[in-house]
C-alpha cells in the first residue's frame, strides 16, 4: 500500500469515527423526539359527524342555583377549522360544553372569519340578552377555558388568565324538555340542527360556587383526587372504554356516550366518541425568566417540610435551566446565583477559581461540591442527589461526579432563582422537582422523568413545580402541581412578562451538550 493510501485510509477511518457516533446521536434524538409527549389518562376524542355526550338536568347536576352561580372549565383541543355557523352567534356554532337548548356554554365557531373558542350566557329567554367572549386559539393545541358565573357577572379564563369579565345576569330557562334543560359535552342534536365539535375533550368540571383565578389555577395540571364539596360533576374522562361517562366527583352524575340521533339530519353512523390517551396535561409550556437583578420566589417552606423529615440525608432536586450570563466570581458554591435550595445546600451558578460552572453543592460543615460545565442560552437538565452519604450530580441524565457528604448542617427557607438580597440568577428555570429519596442514575435517565412532564402523584415527589402559567399581572403565584401544595410567592417578578415560552425537554441541545466534547476529542 503506497503511503498516499496509507493517508487516506487514515483519513477515512477518522471521518467514520466522527460519523458513526453523529449518526447514532440522530437516531437517539429522533427516538426521544417521536415519544416525548406524554400525558394522564384518557380523553374523548369527537369526529363532529354524530358525536356528543348527554347528560341528567343541571337543576339535579349543579344544583337549583346553578342559573345564577357557576363554574364550567374543560380542556379542549379542537383538531380542524371551527364551522361556520348560519346565524352569526356564539350558540350556532360546535357545543364543547353547555346545555342543551343553547343558553350558556363554552362553544367554537367561525364568526365573521374569525376562528374562536366562544364562551356566552344568554338570560331572559323571550327577549335574549346574550354576554359573549371570544377566545383566540391555535388548531391541534390544548387549551384550558374556564367559565364562572356569580350573579350579575361571567368572567371567561385562558389558561389561567382572566380574558374578560362582561355583565350578565341569571341563565334563561325556555324550550327546555320536560325534564329540564340538560348538560351536554361535544355537540347536541336537535331534528333540525345540530353543533357538534370535532377535536379531543377532557377534564370537564362542574361548581355551584365561582371559582376565584388560585383556585382555577392551582388545579389546571392535576385531576382532583379528593372532590371538594362544592364540585357537582367531575368528568376526567377515567372510563377508558364503553358508553358510560362517569362522574368522578362521587355524585353519580354518569353521561352515556351518543352515536347520532335516529331522524335527524345526523343519524347514527355506527361509532361513539372514541376513547384515546390524553395530553392535556403535558409540557412544556412556559418557563419563569429571571433579571439576575432582584427576581427569586420563596417557596415559602424549610427543607424538612418541603422534603419530609429525613431531607438531611436523603434527597433529590432536579430542574431545567437556560443560563444566559456567567456566575459570579465567589469563594464558594453557597455564595453563587442560586438555582434552587436551601441555606446549606442547593443547586448555584458560580465561577470559582477561574471555573464558571453549574454547581452541586452540599455543607454538611464543609462545603462538598461538584462542578458541572454549562453552556451559556443552552437549556440543561441538572440533578442534585444526596443519599447514604454521598453526593452526586447529573447532567442531562449523565454522570458527572460524587464525593461523600454527610448530613446537611441545618434547614432554612428555601428559594428559586435566587435569594432576598442577592444571589439572582439570570435567565430561565422550568421542570423543578423535589424528592425525599435518592433517585438513581435509570430514574433520572427515564424517558418520563427527563424528558416529559410528569404525573403530580410520582411516588416520592414532595413537591413538583411545572411553570406553566401565563402572562398576567396577577400571575405571581408558583403553584406546586402535588397534593402537597408548596406554592411559591414570585417576588420582584412581573406577571406581565416573567412567563416565557420553555425549551425546556430539548433533547437535540441536552444530548449534543453532553455528546459533543466526546465525539470531538
Amino acid at each position: 500500500m503506497s503511503k498516499k493510501d496509507q493517508r487516506r485510509r487514515r483519513v477515512l477511518l477518522r471521518l467514520g469515527s466522527l460519523i458513526f457516533p453523529l449518526f447514532a446521536l440522530f437516531i437517539l434524538i429522533s427516538t426521544f423526539q417521536a415519544t416525548r409527549a406524554s400525558g394522564e389518562g384518557y380523553a374523548l376524542e369527537f369526529d363532529g359527524t354524530s358525536d356528543y355526550v348527554e347528560f341528567d338536568p343541571l337543576t339535579d347536576t349543579i344544583g337549583a342555583n346553578w342559573q345564577y352561580t357557576k363554574t364550567v372549565s374543560v380542556w379542549v383541543k379542537p383538531t380542524t377549522a371551527a364551522p361556520i355557523p348560519t346565524h352569526a352567534l356564539p350558540e350556532s356554532g360546535a357545543l364543547i360544553v353547555g346545555d342543551f337548548p343553547i343558553w350558556f356554554g363554552i362553544y367554537w365557531a367561525n364568526i365573521d372569519g374569525v376562528d374562536k373558542i366562544w364562551v356566552f350566557n344568554i338570560t331572559d329567554a323571550t327577549s335574549p340578552v346574550r354576554a359573549a367572549v371570544g377566545i383566540p386559539h391555535n388548531a391541534n393545541e390544548w387549551i384550558h377555558i374556564a367559565l364562572v358565573h356569580e350573579n350579575t357577572t361571567m368572567s371567561v379564563y385562558k389558561n389561567g388568565s382572566l380574558v374578560e369579565t362582561v355583565a350578565t345576569g341569571p341563565t334563561a330557562l325556555g324550550h327546555f324538555a320536560p325534564g329540564g334543560i340538560e348538560l351536554r359535552v361535544g355537540g347536541y342534536i336537535h331534528t333540525n340542527r345540530d353543533g357538534l365539535f370535532t377535536g379531543e375533550i377532557d377534564e370537564v368540571r362542574l361548581y355551584d360556587t365561582p371559582l376565584t383565578p388560585t383556585e382555577i389555577r392551582q388545579d389546571m395540571f392535576r385531576p382532583i383526587t379528593s372532590p371538594p364539596s362544592n364540585l357537582k360533576a367531575y368528568y376526567a374522562m377515567s372510563d377508558g372504554a364503553g358508553t358510560t361517562l362517569t362522574d368522578d366527583s362521587g355524585n353519580g352524575w354518569n353521561g352515556t356516550l351518543i352515536d347520532g340521533r335516529v331522524g335527524s339530519q345526523k343519524p347514527p353512523d355506527g361509532d361513539t366518541a372514541a376513547w384515546i390517551t390524553s395530553t392535556a396535561f403535558a409540557g412544556p409550556r412556559n418557563a419563569l425568566d429571571f433579571d439576575g437583578a432582584n427576581d427569586y420566589v420563596a417557596l415559602g417552606s424549610n427543607a424538612q417540610t418541603l422534603i419530609g423529615g429525613s431531607w438531611a440525608n436523603s434527597k433529590t432536586i432536579d430542574l431545567w435551566l437556560k443560563p444566559t450570563s456567567s456566575g459570579p466570581a465567589v469563594a464558594n458554591a453557597a455564595a453563587g446565583n442560586l438555582l434552587a435550595g436551601g441555606a446549606n445546600w442547593g443547586i448555584s451558578q458560580a465561577n470559582i477559581g477561574g471555573q464558571d460552572s453549574l454547581w452541586v453543592w452540599n455543607n454538611d460543615g464543609n462545603e462538598d461540591r461538584i462542578g458541572i460545565p454549562y453552556t451559556p442560552l443552552l437549556w440543561t437538565h441538572i440533578a442534585l442527589v444526596h443519599d447514604g452519604g454521598t453526593l452526586t450530580a447529573y447532567k442531562n441524565g449523565e454522570l458527572v461526579g460524587s464525593v461523600a457528604s454527610g448530613a446537611t448542617s441545618g434547614d432554612g427557607s428555601v428559594y428559586v432563582g435566587g435569594r432576598p438580597g442577592g444571589q439572582n440568577f439570570t435567565g430561565a428555570l422550568d421542570e423543578l422537582r423535589f424528592w425525599d429519596y435518592g433517585r438513581t442514575q435509570p430514574e433520572i435517565q427515564a424517558q418520563e422523568s427527563l424528558s416529559q412532564t410528569l404525573a403530580y402523584n410520582q411516588s416520592g415527589l414532595t413537591a413538583y413545580y411545572r411553570f406553566d402559567q401565563y402572562n398576567d399581572s396577577d400571575q405571581t403565584t408558583l403553584f406546586d402541581t402535588t397534593s402537597g401544595n408548596h406554592h411559591g410567592t414570585l417576588t420582584n417578578m412581573d406577571g406581565n412578562s416573567d412567563w416565557v415560552a420553555s425549551g425546556a425537554f430539548n433533547i437535540q441541545d441536552a444530548l449534543l451538550s453532553v455528546y459533543l466534547p466526546l465525539i470531538l476529542k
